[in-house]
């Protein structure tokens, strides 16, 4: 698999699911995808997949999907965060469902035991905030 690590550079991060690997490949911070490609165990390349997804966010389901669950689909998280009031872990992710210029963002919160307790889908106010800049300036 050389080609994919002159293609991609190195994986954010690989994980196994089942007979499978994953290797995530993201440009996060700035980026706002994430690729997953899948290798079985003959080291071939089955498939790649852009993760980020809405159909993917619908997959989560409180008290029941795990922390091992949300990284295998959708990678490493570009950001986690501990809230001590409510005792949960944060993972934040960074996309664009559709457009370049929606931006979104994905907050997984998971309980101390790894259970996925809220999960938040919403406008990036990074976005907002280059909206209202009053500098004029073009977005990507």
């Amino acid at each position: 698999l050389p080609q994919l690590h002159s293609l991609f550079q190195q994986p954010a991060e690989k994980v196994a699911v089942g007979d499978e690997s994953v290797w995530f490949y993201h440009r996060q911070p700035f980026g706002r995808v994430t690729y997953a490609v899948r290798i079985g165990p003959d080291n071939r390349v089955r498939g790649v997949e852009q993760r980020l997804v809405e159909e993917n966010i619908k997959k989560i389901q409180g008290g029941k999907t795990t922390t091992s669950d949300v990284r295998a689909l959708f990678g490493p998280p570009y950001f986690t965060a501990y809230l001590p009031l409510k005792k949960y872990d944060s993972w934040e992710y960074k996309f664009f469902p559709g457009h370049i210029y929606d931006w979104k963002v994905l907050y997984v919160q998971f309980s101390p035991d790894g259970l996925a307790q809220e999960v938040l889908f919403m406008d990036d106010p990074a976005r907002n905030n280059l909206d209202n800049d009053n500098n004029n300036r073009l977005l990507p």
